[in-house]
Order: structure tokens, then C-alpha cells, then sequence
């Protein structure tokens, strides 16, 4: 470890380079890793906080930003050394500035672990506009591994409890509904659980505002995912929604939800799966009287 740090320090390039990648790949054996200590209590973290500000240098930059996402992403005292050295603005200015999508895709991630590490610091990240500079990306880029820290990181933000107020989180909104249609098991999963968590305060505006994104047909579309992870998120958003007033309820019915809740509860799904849909079918019955006569669709199925 002395080795590396020295290298770290030096003024040879290729020695910095060098060392930062071997910081890397020892911290990545294993999480949470317990040379992470080691590494904060040996000074280093500055530097490399120095080294992701060089953008002349994007190799270095990018492992820099690497070793300090995995610092970031440990426990809570782990995070707090990260914050306080000050790198949550340099990982704001490399979502502005770098040119090189790994290290857009780094900053993204840091952001995130920070944003996952606890409410205070989630709160942190949110405050610190976050998320108004990583939406952009989800509209403007292609590149997955970025779109994927996107949707991991938007949804620590809009977890936690207490949950953050609405309209810090509402902006996400298109960004989600993006997300939630691409072709990617992971992106989709983790924009589903950012969604779950916005409809769950079962409040009508917020439900509203999910609905006018247009994203209803596609999470209606995910009850039929092959994935049962998915299936089960977008089942509870969809039971979220069904809790709002009969217009909203209305909405995922005319989007077809019902021949779909009928398979959930037919075929071979999960006992947690034919629970969840047992209970959005009620909420649905509970509606108006052309609701109730849902019943009798699933009656005749």
C-alpha cells in the first residue's frame, strides 16, 4: 500500500496512472472492503480528488473517479470522508465538463452511493442539483452503462424516509418514463423502483403526474415481463395508481391492465405476485359502478 501511495504521489505520470489502477482493483475484491480505511487514512484521497479534475488526462481521471465511487459507496464514516474533502462538486463539474462517458458514468455512480449512504446525505446530493444535471444525460445519451447509473442513482434519490418533497423529485418524471422503456432488464428494474417510490404516498397529484408522462401503457405492458423482479414493481406502481380517484383508476383499465391481472392470478406467478394483483383488482372494484363490473370479468375468466 505505501508503494502505491507513493506512486499516487509522484510527479511521474505513468507512476500515478500505474497506482491509481492498483488502488482500484484492490478495493474492488470485495464490498465492503476493509482496505478502504487504509486508503483514507493514508491521505491519498486528495490527491486523487486533484487527479478527476484533470481533464487532459482522461485515463486518470477516470480511475481517480473509480477508486473514490468505491470509497464513496462504503459505510457511512466511509462517505463522510469522501464529502467533507469536498468531492461532491468535482463529481457535479465532471457531469458538465468530461468529455469521456466512463467518467460521466463514474460521477453518476458516485453520486448515487453518496445519495444511498443515508437520508442526510441523500438530501445532499438532491440539494446539491444532482439530479438536475444527471437528467439531461438520460435524454442525450446512449451509452448504456451510463443510462443504467442513471436509473440506479435516480432511484436511491427518490427512496429513503422520510421521503423527499415531490417537486424535488417530480423532475425525474420523463426522465423515468425513458428509462422504463428501454431494452434493459437492469434500467427498467431500477427506473420501476424510482416509480415505486414516487407513487406510493398514494397522493392524486402525484399519481396525476406520473400518469401525464404517458408512461401507464408500458408499466401495464411490464405485467407481462419475463422478468418476475419487473413484473412485481410494476405491479405495485400499478396498484399505487389504482388508489388514486376513479379517472386515474380509469386510465390503467383502458390501458389493458385487466386480461393481464387475470394471468397474474391464473397462471404460475408467485404467491406474492397473485397477492398484489388480488389486491389492485379490489381497489379497482372499490371504483365506480362500470369498475365493479370488473368483477364479473374475472369471474367469467
Amino acid at each position: 500500500m505505501l508503494d502505491l501511495v507513493a506512486g499516487v504521489w509522484s510527479n511521474d505520470s505513468s507512476k500515478q496512472l500505474h497506482s491509481t489502477i492498483k488502488l482500484r482493483e484492490i478495493l474492488s475484491l470485495e464490498s465492503p472492503n476493509p482496505r478502504i480505511d487504509q486508503v483514507i487514512e493514508s491521505g491519498v484521497v486528495p490527491r486523487l480528488l486533484e487527479f478527476m479534475q484533470r481533464d487532459y488526462d482522461p485515463s486518470l481521471q477516470d480511475e481517480a473517479a473509480w477508486v473514490v465511487a468505491i470509497i464513496a459507496s462504503g459505510t457511512v464514516e466511509h462517505t463522510k470522508a469522501v464529502v467533507d474533502l469536498g468531492a461532491l462538486p468535482i463529481f457535479l463539474q465532471l457531469l458538465g465538463d468530461s468529455s469521456v462517458d466512463d467518467v460521466r458514468a463514474k460521477a453518476i455512480w458516485a453520486l448515487g452511493s453518496v445519495a444511498a449512504t443515508s437520508v442526510m446525505y441523500r438530501d445532499l446530493v438532491l440539494h446539491s442539483g444532482a439530479l438536475l444535471r444527471i437528467l439531461p444525460w438520460v435524454c442525450l445519451s446512449s451509452d448504456l452503462p451510463i443510462l443504467r447509473d442513471a436509473a440506479w442513482t435516480i432511484a436511491r434519490l427518490c427512496g429513503g424516509q422520510p421521503q423527499a418533497p415531490f417537486e424535488k423529485l417530480a423532475p425525474a418524471l420523463p426522465g423515468l418514463e425513458l428509462l422504463v422503456r428501454l431494452n434493459d432488464e437492469e434500467t427498467t428494474e431500477q427506473a420501476c423502483i424510482a416509480l415505486y417510490h414516487l407513487s406510493s404516498s398514494c397522493r392524486g397529484i402525484q399519481i396525476q403526474s406520473i400518469i401525464e408522462t404517458g408512461v401507464v401503457p408500458k408499466l401495464v405492458a411490464l405485467l407481462m415481463d419475463s422478468s418476475s423482479s419487473v413484473v412485481a414493481l410494476a405491479l405495485d406502481i400499478v396498484g399505487n395508481i389504482v388508489t388514486g380517484d376513479t379517472q386515474q383508476t380509469q386510465c390503467v383499465i383502458h390501458c389493458g391492465a385487466l386480461p393481464h391481472l387475470a394471468n397474474l392470478l391464473t397462471q404460475n406467478h408467485m404467491e406474492s405476485i397473485k397477492m398484489n394483483a388480488c389486491k389492485t383488482v379490489s381497489r379497482i372494484t372499490a371504483g365506480t359502478e362500470e369498475q365493479i363490473q370488473v368483477r364479473l370479468f374475472f369471474v367469467a375468466s
